[in-house]
């Protein structure tokens, strides 16, 4: 081969590469940026995965590990904790613009609390409680124009009380009633 045949090979090659190598060592730089802002002791090692997008940092005398996980196109996709290896206290998952997607508490794993998510557009599309892992109480969600479209209640997974929808005029269209469950009319259910 002449050697301009393998300028033609060779350049892409290697342009391909170098891309490879920053991106990997933009995507540490950052998760370790993003750690470091949130250790509360500088000298703890961070770990990465074997796939190379999620990073993790102990705290000291505690046993939580703060997280965070990236796309293969180096975006952030998610922020957040583990205790014991389960999901624990605020996390925030992101659009790839790196606008929030979704963020609530976590607690043994489960879904605990106050959570919201998000339209790409930035506007709220849905906002509630969870409790264990259930929804819990009241929920709001929005259409992407902003005009409220549904508003539930929910007693530990359980539907509950009125349920209403609204149009994306802002007209209410449907109001459903879900009777609060007790051991009364569980039991009358099940022996009908």
């Amino acid at each position: 081969m002449k050697s301009e045949e393998w300028k033609k090979i060779l350049l892409p090659i290697s342009l391909f590469i170098f891309l490879v190598a920053c991106s990997e060592s933009n995507i540490e730089q950052e998760a370790e940026e993003i750690l470091k802002e949130k250790a509360d002791d500088q000298e703890i090692e961070i770990q990465q995965s074997a796939d190379g997008l999620q990073f993790k940092q102990a705290t000291s005398n505690t046993q939580i590990e703060t997280s965070v996980g990236f796309s293969q196109e180096g975006h952030l996709t998610y922020e957040g904790d583990f205790k014991d290896g389960k999901p624990e206290g605020l996390w925030t998952t992101f659009f790839p613009d790196g606008k929030p997607r979704w963020q609530g508490i976590k607690k043994n794993g489960f879904n605990h609390g106050p959570f919201k998510m998000w339209y790409e557009n930035g506007r709220k599309k849905l906002e509630g409680t969870y409790h264990e892992g259930k929804k819990h109480q009241s929920s709001t969600a929005w259409y992407p124009n902003g005009t409220r479209w549904q508003h539930k209640f929910y007693k530990h997974g359980t539907p509950t009380g009125t349920w209403k929808t609204w149009d994306e005029m802002g007209n209410l269209v449907s109001e459903i009633f879900h009777e609060k469950i007790t051991e009364l009319n569980a039991t009358k259910t099940k022996s009908n």
